[in-house]
């Protein structure tokens, strides 16, 4: 009981590379501290024991944050979404969101948390060509030459659900979560994300070999971690 305990939330960094780097903290703690890393699809936590009533947890916390802040998001229980949200809502920036493979699961942990409405305006789920067509605006010339799950395909949805929402800023994603569909070029576990940020445009190509849930639980935490690093930048 009288062991203080406090989690750190990363993700984009293996727990092996997280280790190398806060490794001078636990050489420097040796005897005072306990640290445990806990890698999940949806990141990597770090669990720091306290063990001595000589550490200063703050101090402590801003020793090791010092050390991977570009990928520690959160303490404890507070989730990437959370803070995501209270930034826009900081920055009074809208969201949208075009979903393809994680059929509307970006949304939903969005809309999970209190305070969303005040910035998240909606989301679509175009899960069919058709809808890429008709609500998104996306030509099927398009879809039909480079594909469903593409660069140009995940781009379009982010710049045109941005347009119809008038958001300024849209998170798309497009991918193949199998077990099927997959091909030599695009395999399954493929998936595009795009973000429309401002007057930016950042797509990023994955390749997450998982079952159909975890591919959607890290596509849903590798797109609001892309936009918490785009987000952490601005000046406010």
């Amino acid at each position: 009981k009288d062991i203080s305990i406090f989690t750190i939330n990363t993700f984009g960094i293996y727990e092996t590379k997280l280790s190398e780097r806060i490794k001078p903290i636990i050489n420097k703690y040796k005897n005072e501290i306990y640290c445990s890393f806990l890698p999940n699809y949806d990141g990597v936590k770090i669990r720091v024991k306290i063990l001595s009533k000589k550490i200063n947890i703050d101090y402590l916390k801003k020793e090791i944050m010092n050390l991977i802040d570009e990928y520690a998001y959160s303490y404890d229980q507070v989730s990437i979404e959370e803070i995501v949200l209270n930034l826009l809502i900081k920055n009074n920036l809208t969201l949208s969101i075009a979903e393809s493979c994680t059929g509307g699961f970006i949304s939903k942990s969005i809309t999970d948390i209190k305070g969303s409405s005040k910035v998240f305006l909606g989301g679509l789920v175009a899960y069919n060509n058709s809808i890429k067509n008709n609500f998104l605006n996306i030509p099927i010339e398009v879809i039909e030459k480079y594909g469903a799950v593409s660069h140009e395909v995940s781009e379009l949805m982010a710049d045109n659900i941005s347009k119809n929402f008038k958001s300024k800023i849209a998170l798309s994603c497009t991918g193949i979560s199998g077990p099927d569909g997959g091909s030599d070029k695009k395999p399954v576990g493929t998936v595009y994300i795009s973000i429309k940020f401002l007057d930016k445009l950042l797509t990023n190509k994955f390749i997450f070999k998982l079952d159909r849930k975890s591919h959607r639980l890290m596509t849903k935490q590798t797109v609001l971690y892309m936009l918490w690093k785009l987000l952490i930048n601005l000046k406010y």
